[in-house]
């Protein structure tokens, strides 16, 4: 046996605390990683909210638009939740390489916090202004929720390094 293979064979206390470092620096990268994806998430629908407020107050000003918005706000606000969508699409899609299949997940499951705000809005449970100041805190929470969802349901259909698949 060589030198190299007996102290690869060596097992003790500093090899369980090696093995404990790894993991722990495994699950920082993963939590790192979930953070990181949700900042890029947020930044993508402030990118569409941009892309609104320029829509709105170039093209669609134009176009007449507050014809439409200033008698129904709602409107407006579901308008701004379908901009809000399309760069958060691009974000998963072609940034993270995700499915097409999770890229509407998602889009989909903005688009319901955002739209069970604006019938709330338009049945006069909420006032318009309460709309727009859920609408943002809403769409966090039900993306980082989707995120983490799907990210431990991915884990779990991981098989674990070693183990027969």
């Amino acid at each position: 046996m060589s030198t190299n293979e007996q102290v690869g064979s060596v097992s003790g206390p500093g090899n369980e605390l090696e093995g404990d470092l790894a993991s722990r620096i495994a699950i920082v990268r993963k939590v790192g990683g979930l953070l990181l994806r949700l900042l890029q998430t947020a930044l993508a629908i402030e990118a569409g909210m941009g892309i609104y407020h320029l829509l709105g107050s170039t093209l669609l000003a134009r176009m007449g638009y507050a014809v439409v918005t200033d008698p129904c706000p709602v409107i407006g606000y579901l308008v701004m939740g379908l901009c809000m969508v399309v760069p958060t699409i691009a974000l998963t899609r072609f940034w993270h390489g995700a499915t097409g299949r999770y890229s509407m997940q998602l889009s989909a499951l903005m688009l319901v916090a955002l739209a069970t705000l604006a019938l709330l809005a338009f049945g006069h449970v909420i006032s318009v202004k309460a709309m727009y100041s859920l609408g943002a805190p809403s769409t966090y929470a039900a993306v980082t929720v989707f995120v983490i969802v799907r990210s431990c349901l991915h884990a779990e259909s991981i098989p674990e390094e070693g183990s027969a698949a």
